[in-house]
């Protein structure tokens, strides 16, 4: 394509872009391409006035349309055996709209030739300003849980797990051998005792051991001792109770209690201990259930509650 040929297709392109800029009619701008084809010393010069009447974003979007498209009418004429020295044929405004709504799913070539250095000042194209105006709307990636489990082992997993919980369990549970809480158990003649079975690794176990704390730490006439289940003491005396499950006891003047629970959720045989987790609100109950019971204490009946939960 020689020089004569790429002015009058760059200012094909440049009237086109007046044409966007301007929003002139169809029948403007198609008088506008006839002068220019005729004119034989084309001038690529853009109107200031024009400019100025849009922001510095719509700018750059409309000079890489521009770009964009002189690039693809190249590679189109380089498709079909290109432009003779003489002559050759050029794109009617209609099919340049065509070639622009196209320019969506071709695949452009952004290798830059010599003969567009006379023209880099108009269409310049500054992808990494684009990249910054876009990058609002874009969400930042950050990793999920599982995208991190994906890429731990195993032992890496389990030491995560175990990290996590030492974290959450900053304060260690006092501990009573349980052989010295029996003692008191069987000697003790003013307490209502609580006795209860559990570990220091368990939420749930966490949670009851934490609630009754806050619920007996402020009555003298109670007394309440935590066992650890995995202590070899325990695990000697008790070799079937299942570790991690609660097992609380009541004791009063030497004596257990004898817990019925009978509710919709539990049906179980009277038993000397609660074998399940507790909530607040539970322990709430057996504690005044037990207290409203020892209120009533005959030294020859035995103590016998019913709870409901």
């Amino acid at each position: 394509m020689d020089k004569k040929d790429k002015d009058k297709l760059k200012l094909i392109h440049k009237v086109t872009l007046k044409k966007f800029m301007s929003k002139k009619t169809k029948s403007q701008v198609s008088a506008a391409v006839a002068a220019a084809a005729a004119s034989s010393t084309p001038s690529l010069q853009t109107s200031p006035s024009s400019m100025q009447l849009l922001s510095s974003k719509e700018q750059k979007k409309l000079r890489k349309l521009a770009k964009k498209k002189e690039k693809l009418m190249l590679k189109q004429q380089k498709k079909s055996g290109g432009v003779g020295s003489t002559g050759g044929s050029y794109s009617t405004p209609s099919s340049l709209s065509s070639l622009g709504k196209s320019s969506s799913t071709d695949d452009y070539d952004d290798d830059d030739d010599d003969d567009d250095d006379d023209t880099s000042s108009f269409f310049d194209d500054d992808d990494d300003d684009d990249d910054d105006e876009n990058s609002g709307d874009e969400t930042p990636y950050s990793p999920t849980s599982s995208d991190l489990s994906k890429t731990l082992t195993p032992k890496e997993l389990y030491n995560n797990v175990v990290e996590k919980q030492r974290s959450i369990f900053n304060t260690p549970v006092h501990f009573t051998p349980l052989l010295e809480a029996l003692k008191v158990a069987q000697e003790d003649q003013h307490h209502l005792l609580f006795i209860v079975h559990c570990v220091e690794w368990n939420q749930l176990c966490r949670n009851m051991i934490n609630s009754i704390e806050n619920l007996l730490s402020n009555d003298r006439q109670c007394l309440y001792f935590f066992i650890n289940q995995t202590s070899a003491e325990f695990k000697k005396e008790y070799p079937g109770e299942l570790t991690g499950v609660p097992h609380t006891s009541v004791y009063y003047r030497q004596k257990p209690f004898k817990i019925n629970r009978d509710s919709p959720t539990y049906d179980w045989p009277q038993e000397e201990k609660i074998r399940s987790y507790l909530n607040p609100l539970q322990l709430e109950e057996l504690y005044k259930t037990c207290k409203e019971s020892i209120n009533h204490y005959h030294p020859d009946q035995n103590f016998e509650i019913t709870l409901d939960f």
